[in-house]
């Protein structure tokens, strides 16, 4: 919000009424203080900037979006209203507004860093794979154990296709959250698009391991055997994974589409069953039982 030194008694009053009220958390009324204000003639940039806080803080980000663009576009060099302008930007979704206008030098006044890491996220999210790295680079040269920068640099880089690159970043971010199942993922996924798919086995296998009721590595881990043809340890993988969350339908469609690709018909009925128990109207099973049913040998009757 903009300083009140040089703001009218009506709008000054108005701000400490409205900021009281907040403090008491009654931001509805804060806020209709501020708009009475804004009616009366009072200042529009301070009123509109204000308002765009209370209004985000109530959860109404598309109000205080509309508040925080008046104030920023008449004082479009207020660091604070175009920092809380890319805020509420970006958890309204807007995504692209919200990099545009969160410079690097904006970016970089903010001493927390958390403007930093919105800008590599934002920058992430649209593409924007060099900027998202180089905004990372910045967090982690002044942070180095943030662990979750460093995960999110081996991203951009991983999205850059700088596949050599993402695997150190990510393994150091492992390093340092080692309990983090997630950023194992990720190394995983650049280790096959390294081309190391043994690397890649031995991590999801590792994993397997680690996190023995998780059963996120082992279902990659079905993917990534199933592309080397290796089925019956494909199946083995899934059918571990079914058995750490029993009730998971996508990994119980899964385990019924590799039995039917095996031509496991019997296997493969019943998993589909074992869905519909769980999803009544789920069309996958639906059409998996329809297709094995259409297959079955018709029987002959000799006379």
């Amino acid at each position: 919000m903009a300083a009140t030194a040089t703001l009218d008694n009506h709008t000054t009053n108005a701000i400490r009424e409205a900021l009281g009220a907040a403090s008491r958390g009654q931001l509805g009324e804060a806020c209709q203080i501020g708009e009475r204000a804004l009616a009366d003639g009072g200042d529009p940039v301070a009123l509109n900037a204000m308002l765009g806080m209370f209004r985000c803080q109530l959860g109404e980000i598309e109000a205080g979006i509309q508040h925080l663009r008046i104030a920023h576009e008449a004082r479009p060099a207020d660091s604070k209203i175009a920092i809380n302008l890319a805020n509420a930007l970006a958890t309204g979704g807007h995504h692209q507004d919200a990099f545009d206008l969160l410079t690097p030098e904006l970016a970089r006044s903010d001493r927390s860093l958390h403007l930093l890491k919105l800008r590599g996220f934002l920058a992430q999210n649209i593409g924007e794979f060099q900027a998202s790295i180089e905004a990372y680079e910045e967090v982690i040269s002044a942070d180095p154990t943030d662990f979750a920068s460093w995960n999110n640099l081996g991203n951009a880089r991983l999205g850059a296709e700088d596949f050599e690159g993402s695997v150190p970043a990510l393994r150091r971010a492992a390093e340092l959250a080692s309990d983090s199942g997630p950023i194992r993922l990720n190394i995983a996924t650049a280790l096959v698009h390294t081309g190391d798919w043994n690397a890649a086995e031995a991590e999801l296998r590792q994993m397997g391991e680690d996190f023995p009721d998780d059963p996120r590595p082992l279902r990659e881990l079905h993917s990534l055997l199933k592309q080397w043809g290796q089925d019956q340890e494909a199946l083995e993988a899934i059918e571990l994974a079914v058995e750490r969350a029993p009730e998971d339908v996508e990994l119980l469609l899964g385990l019924a589409a590799h039995f039917s690709y095996m031509v496991n018909s019997t296997d493969a009925e019943a998993t589909y069953r074992r869905v519909l128990e769980l999803d009544h109207d789920n069309a996958l099973a639906h059409l998996g039982l329809a297709v094995h049913w259409n297959f079955r040998p018709s029987l002959s009757i000799k006379l």
